[in-house]
């Protein structure tokens, strides 16, 4: 036992004192472990919520893109019917207009008086051509664009549109802009007449309906015979003049080709030079009088009506558009058809942008000048290349400012054109909330990223003690047992409470080890009465053949003191061989099982050499294959409760959020039910309006036809009342007659008797009279005076009924003129009702619809709801079996950790 001990001092075993040496490495693994557990609490809270931030940014984005998409498409298509019904407005106006009995009047009138004029004013009229000349140059001054020989170019050549120039513009006392408040010029020609009788009515009709101009053009020779406005293309030919190439001169081209009263043809908007080369527009219908075209009328369109309606008369932020949002008009050749939001509200901005985009220079001083956004600059984007083929959408990308927009876009039909409609807003105002709630989040992750921190070094801490207290045990126990020190005392249990199975193990252990060694000893001893070891397995079956390997050589030491010289030398190899042996088996004892058992033959103690190698060598296996097995077990488990603890953090996410979404599908379907209830009473409304709206028309359109009834009799009244008049005036010669042939009483008596049967029903009175005369010859002179006091008396009389029934006349037709103009706006209404009817019943529908499939999606929601908590039961189940496995994998790790199986570099 002593050389043993001496062996093992030799061969470099710990002092007593060498546990104190490893404190630093002790404190080393505490940092390691505390540090290592730690992170991965900080990482195992930190990528669920990177993962839930990550999730619910996407999640309010796409909600965004979608409550934006669904604001702007209704915006469009509000908007879209809007222009629509006001065109198709305009196209009903003109076609009742243009055949209505006023209007036809009209034509013939002012054409009949236009070929009149240098006739019957031509030569007595002097006009001043110089101040003709500058009003040519005022407008050649302040048409942006017009080059210096346009002014010879608009100069009327023609003495009839001189003249006509000269009246009602040069020389009309009204401003710029104002002339149309002129109703006749002072000059006696049929031509002001007729204007003075049709252009109040016109005018009105303009201003009721706010269109910038109304054009009567005569078709022979294409003369603009009448304009309310008077600008310079007052008068001119829209065949041969010089505005016959303009939008004006095409769409009176196409309305003099036209083969029905009833068609309308609409020249799109483009720079007009009479109107400072604004943008104008025009709509022509042919005027037809008893089947032969008799001339065009002509409307320019408004373009402030259009502006007022895209720019929700510049209401933007009530109707849902924001700081950036705005709805406008592409024609067919990418121009605005209305304002810019941004020209409208910041200029500078405007057209500052207009010169970064490299817009040429010429057009934004164009549009600068006439403060206009329409017809100028194009605007090629995405969503107006597509609306102009006819395809509609919703998408984000660059706006005619160069500026990233959520877009919906479409097609408008306007009176045979296809414009492109686009409802817009900025990305960066549609996504807002989105970047409110990242900055949130991002403070939010902040905090929570400290707390974690924190949270994850006390609970590394608390979870790290006891096990480096283990370690450090282990550690103790294990360099006590390699100096050969096996009875110590074991592990506090209070402090490893929760590594119980794990002390156990390890006192078993060492139990067993200081049972071996001591058997060990005992044997080596030479105690040979060691019967009753409680050992198993190969240290049971080492320690049978070990003892029997002890009896052997005692019975060789017995005979040994008999042998030679030569046996002693055997003896003192095989105590060699013997002490080999212990060695290895010494190491073995405190866990190395590095050492090789080199004592080989075919005698006992090369045998027991063997055996014992073999022993080494299964063990060592043994404890390999269990080892790997064991880590292999472990880092399987890890993956698995990580994925567990993964799969539980977005199982239960998920959950919320399904329940947060079934709560607001919830109140989704209770909101859908109230839509569609709202939208069945304005359904009902809206048709109730229609049905009242058609009755008042048909109550107007019976009205009219009583008025003419009226017309027609007050006119035969006045005709007989006009013929009495003259027939009383006859009344009068015949009175004059009988004063100067007074003594021919018989022969005026008879006279007068023929005089009141010529005068019919009227003359019945002095008929009577005449009988009187020509029985009562003696009081003839008497009876003459008194006749022609009578006779004076009547002709008053039906003076002032002739002057009471031009009066009246005179109201009737202007009753019958609003009547008309009453059926005209009782139309529009119609058509408008109708319009409105279908709109809300096609609402209702999508109500109802809208209403069944959240319904639909509750239903869902409900069974999603139920799998989701089903789910999250199991996999939490799974995660406490899977933390069982992981507690015995490491217990069993440890265990085989003791031993070392592979030589220390």
């Amino acid at each position: 036992m002593r050389e043993s001990n001496e062996f093992a001092i030799q061969k470099g075993d710990p002092s007593p004192g060498a546990s104190n040496t490893d404190a630093s490495e002790t404190g080393g693994l505490r940092l390691n472990i505390r540090v290592k557990l730690a992170v991965i609490l900080l990482i195992s809270g930190l990528i669920p919520l990177g993962a839930l931030t990550y999730s619910l940014n996407q999640k309010i984005k796409a909600e965004l893109l979608d409550i934006n998409k669904n604001r702007l498409v209704a915006l469009r298509e509000e908007k879209k019917l809007q222009i629509e019904s006001y065109f198709k407005q305009i196209e009903n106006q003109i076609i009742t207009f243009s055949n209505d009995y006023m209007v036809v009047d009209a034509m013939k009138e002012f054409k009949k008086s236009f070929l009149k004029v240098e006739k019957e004013i031509g030569e007595e009229y002097s006009f001043q051509k110089k101040d003709l000349i500058s009003r040519y140059e005022y407008q050649l001054q302040n048409t942006p664009g017009a080059s210096s020989q346009s002014l010879d170019k608009w100069l009327p050549s023609k003495k009839v549109s001189q003249i006509l120039q000269s009246l009602y513009i040069t020389e009309n006392p009204n401003l710029i802009g104002k002339k149309h408040f002129l109703n006749q010029a002072p000059d006696s020609s049929s031509y002001s007449k007729t204007h003075s009788k049709f252009h109040p009515i016109i005018r009105d009709f303009l201003e009721r309906f706010g269109y910038y101009d109304i054009f009567l053009v005569e078709p022979e020779t294409g003369h603009i015979v009448y304009t309310v406005f008077k600008e310079v293309d007052f008068s001119t030919s829209l065949l041969t003049g010089p505005y016959a190439e303009t939008g004006l001169g095409r769409a009176f081209k196409a309305a003099l080709n036209a083969k029905s009263s009833n068609a309308v043809f609409f020249d799109d908007f483009e720079p007009y030079e009479p109107s400072y080369n604004a943008p104008a527009a025009f709509i022509a219908s042919p005027i037809y009088d008893k089947g032969v075209k008799a001339g065009v009328l002509i409307l320019q369109a408004p373009i402030d009506k259009i502006n007022e309606v895209m720019t929700s008369r510049r209401q933007w932020g009530k109707v849902g558009l924001g700081k950036s949002g705005e709805v406008y008009l592409v024609g067919p050749d990418y121009k605005m058809r209305n304002n810019s939001r941004l020209l409208i509200e910041q200029p500078e901005t405007y057209f500052k942008t207009l010169k970064e985009l490299d817009i040429d220079p010429t057009i934004i001083k164009k549009s600068k000048d006439l403060n206009t956004s329409i017809g100028f600059h194009s605007i090629k984007t995405q969503g107006s290349k597509a609306a102009i083929k006819g395809y509609s959408g919703f998408n984000t990308f660059l706006d005619y400012r160069g500026i990233p927009v959520l877009s919906s876009y479409g097609t408008v039909s306007i009176l045979g054109l296809n414009w492109a409609i686009l409802a817009e807003v900025n990305e960066e105002e549609a996504l807002e909330t989105q970047n409110q709630f990242k900055h949130w989040i991002l403070v939010f992750i902040g905090v929570l990223a400290i707390i974690l921190i924190i949270s994850a070094y006390f609970i590394a801490r608390w979870f790290s003690k006891p096990l480096v207290v283990l370690v450090r045990r282990a550690q103790e126990i294990a360099q006590n047992i390699a100096r050969g020190d096996l009875k110590q005392n074991l592990m506090d249990s209070e402090t490893l409470n929760d590594l119980g199975v794990l002390q156990t193990a390890f006192s078993e252990m060492q139990i067993r080890l200081q049972k071996f060694i001591e058997s060990t000893e005992r044997i080596l001893g030479g105690d040979t009465g060691v019967e009753n070891i409680q050992l198993e397995g190969e240290f049971k079956r080492s320690l049978d053949k070990m003892l029997n390997q002890v009896k052997e050589k005692k019975e060789a030491e017995h005979t040994a003191e008999e042998m030679s010289s030569n046996e002693k030398a055997a003896t003192n190899d095989l105590r060699r061989k013997v002490d080999s042996m212990l060695v290895a088996i010494d190491a073995a004892a405190s866990g190395n099982l590095t050492h090789n058992v080199t004592v080989t033959g075919k005698d006992s103690i090369g045998r027991m050499g063997e055996s014992l190698s073999t022993l080494f060598n299964e063990l060592i296996n043994s404890i390999r294959t269990i080892s790997d097995t064991s880590s292999k077990l472990t880092h399987s488990v890890q993956e698995i409760d990580k994925e567990i603890k993964d799969q539980a953090t977005v199982s239960s996410e998920q959950a919320s959020s399904i329940s947060e979404i079934f709560a607001t599908a919830e109140k989704l379907v209770v909101s859908s039910a109230q839509m569609a209830e709202r939208a069945n009473s304005v359904s009902e409304i809206s048709g109730n309006t229609l049905n009242e709206s058609e009755s008042g028309m048909n109550a107007m359109a019976s009205l009219k036809s009583k008025i003419d009834d009226i017309t027609k009799d007050n006119q035969s009244t006045l005709r007989e009342i006009v013929a009495l008049g003259r027939k009383s005036n006859e009344i009068g010669k015949v009175m004059n007659l009988i004063n100067s042939i007074a003594d021919q009483t018989k022969l005026i008596a008879f006279n007068a008797a023929i005089e009141a049967a010529s005068a019919g029903a009227a003359g019945k009175r002095f008929a009577v009279v005449a009988g009187e005369i020509r029985h009562l010859a003696d009081n003839v002179m008497e009876s003459t005076s008194e006749i022609q006091s009578k006779t004076e008396e009547i002709q008053k009389a039906i003076n002032r009924l002739v002057m009471a029934s031009e009066n009246g006349s005179t109201q009737i037709k202007e009753g019958g003129h609003l009547a008309e103009e009453t059926i005209i706006k009782l139309e529009t209404l119609v058509q408008n009702a109708k319009s409105t009817a279908e709109a809300v019943e096609i609402i209702s529908h999508s109500t109802i619809q809208q209403k069944e499939d959240t319904d639909h999606v509750v239903s869902a929601l409900k069974e999603i709801n139920k799998g989701s908590k089903q789910t999250s039961s199991a996999i939490n189940r799974t995660s406490t079996e899977t933390k069982k496995i992981f507690e015995m994998s490491e217990k069993l790790k440890a265990q085989v950790d003791n031993f070392t199986i592979e030589k220390r570099s």
